[in-house]
Formats: structure tokens, C-alpha cells, sequence
């Protein structure tokens, strides 16, 4: 994971008998950093997925190079939301910082969301964490 607010650490988690027979892991890793700080840091790894948990890029102006460093990635970009309205202004600022009309393959209600409901302080709505769901193909048009 990556994100500024999150602190360093890393695991390897256990994997079930049948990724073990294919040879897959699951290695865990926190740094603490903007996204587009983390593909030019030696700590660099190139992903073949990303996703990006309750997703509110429209909300800081910061976000606008991690969103050009995320299409350099050309892979797929999974971004969850925690209200529907999110979904499409996420979608509205991504295509002005690239200067494109990049569209997801994909808007639905994610079926893994949580299931403990919250209440956003600002709204007074009651929400659950990841419930909506935007997946592109890449960012690249």
C-alpha cells in the first residue's frame, strides 16, 4: 500500500494449497509516500494491478501527478468509493488531469465492500467502506 499516511511495513502472507503448488505468494508492503514519490523511489516496484481503496481524487489538487504517474503504469486501475456520486467525479478529474476521455469498463457495486456501516461526518449519511467500484482497462486511451 501507499500513501502518505500509512507507515512502513511489509509481510509475507500464507497462501492456500494451490497457489503454494503454483508457485504464487503474497507479499504485503506500507510506504509511506505520494504514488508518483513511489515510481521514482528505489523501492519501485512495476505492478500488474492497482487499486486504490475509497478514492477521492477530485478532492486534493496533490493527486494530479499520481494520476499521470498511474497511466505511465499501463495496467489495470481498480478504485473504490464509498458513494456512487464519487465514482463519477473520479472519473471527471482523471480525464482533465490527462487531458483525455479515458472511460472505466467497469462502474457496479462491489459485491467484497465492507459490511459494518459508518456515518460520514460530513453528510450524516451512513456508508459502507469500498462499496462502489470503477475499474479501467488502463489510463492510457
Amino acid at each position: 500500500m501507499i500513501g502518505p499516511e500509512l507507515q512502513f511495513d511489509m509481510d509475507n502472507h500464507n497462501v492456500c494449497y494451490h497457489c503454494e503448488q503454483h508457485n504464487k505468494k503474497l507479499n504485503y508492503e506500507c510506504h509511506s509516500m505520494l504514488y508518483h514519490d513511489y515510481v521514482s523511489s528505489p523501492k519501485y516496484q512495476q505492478p500488474t494491478v492497482i487499486v486504490g481503496f475509497q478514492a477521492e481524487l477530485y478532492d486534493v489538487e496533490t493527486w494530479a501527478e499520481s494520476i499521470r504517474a498511474l497511466r505511465a503504469q499501463n495496467c489495470p486501475l481498480l478504485l473504490t468509493t464509498k458513494f456512487p456520486h464519487e465514482i463519477s467525479k473520479n472519473i471527471i478529474k482523471i480525464q482533465a488531469v490527462l487531458n483525455n476521455t479515458v472511460s472505466p469498463v467497469l462502474q457496479t457495486v462491489n459485491r467484497f465492500c465492507a459490511l459494518r456501516p459508518y456515518r460520514d461526518l460530513n453528510s450524516n449519511e451512513v456508508f459502507y467502506r469500498n462499496k462502489h467500484l470503477i475499474i479501467f482497462r488502463s489510463l492510457r486511451s
